[in-house]
């Protein structure tokens, strides 16, 4: 009787163990679960925020000089101003009708002028301080005399092509410079083009 007692005993004690022992298996178990499932909406989350992008300046242009002819269809004169659209300071002589300048910066449609103007009776000086002169009284040509095709891109450098130079063309308006770049109206067409290929002097080959 006391032996069947003692294995009775002894397998209730063994039961007990076991359950014991399993309790905080499932426990555990949870738990990884439970961690598994937040990392992986940390992970969701994470995929789900936008990452603001970084604002590229837009490079600034570089200083340059172009060389530039007086191109004026108004007999009366030219106006050279001590701002853009100031006070006029000099009166260039319409019936001249050739002078030779060069502009080093532009601003809404406006030319400042480096140095001195050069007309066939001789140099013309500035007052200090310079002057400005306006987009619509000057030009270039271009210098494709080996009538190589000249592009036009609607952005400096690495622009899309606008249209295609394909020979000499004379009295070009200027809008702008910016560095080696040259914006230009070619038959209506705004673009720009490389300063090299352009030319300031009407009367001979810039070469």
């Amino acid at each position: 009787m006391k032996l069947i007692l003692l294995l009775f005993t002894l397998s209730l004690c063994i039961a007990c163990n076991s359950d014991s022992h399993s309790t905080p298996q499932k426990k555990n178990e949870n738990s990884i679960s439970s961690k598994s499932n937040n990392e992986k909406q940390t992970i969701e989350s994470k995929k789900n925020t936008a990452i603001p992008l970084k604002k590229h300046k837009e490079p600034e242009c570089e200083k340059s000089e172009l060389a530039v002819y007086v191109n004026d269809p108004d007999d009366s004169g030219t106006n050279i101003r001590n701002s853009p659209g100031g006070k006029i300071i000099l009166t260039l002589d319409g019936n001249e009708n050739v002078f030779f300048l060069t502009v080093s910066e532009s601003q809404n449609g406006w030319f400042k002028i480096k140095g001195n103007i050069e007309g066939l009776e001789g140099e013309i000086n500035l007052p200090i301080g310079g002057g400005w002169i306006h987009s619509s009284v000057i030009s270039v040509d271009t210098r494709n005399y080996g009538r190589q095709q000249l592009k036009l891109l609607d952005v400096p450098r690495k622009g899309n092509t606008v249209a295609t130079i394909k020979e000499e063309s004379y009295g070009i308006r200027i809008k702008e410079i910016c560095g080696s770049w040259v914006r230009i109206n070619y038959k209506g067409i705004m673009g720009w083009i490389e300063a090299f290929w352009l030319c300031g002097n009407p009367l001979t080959t810039c070469t």
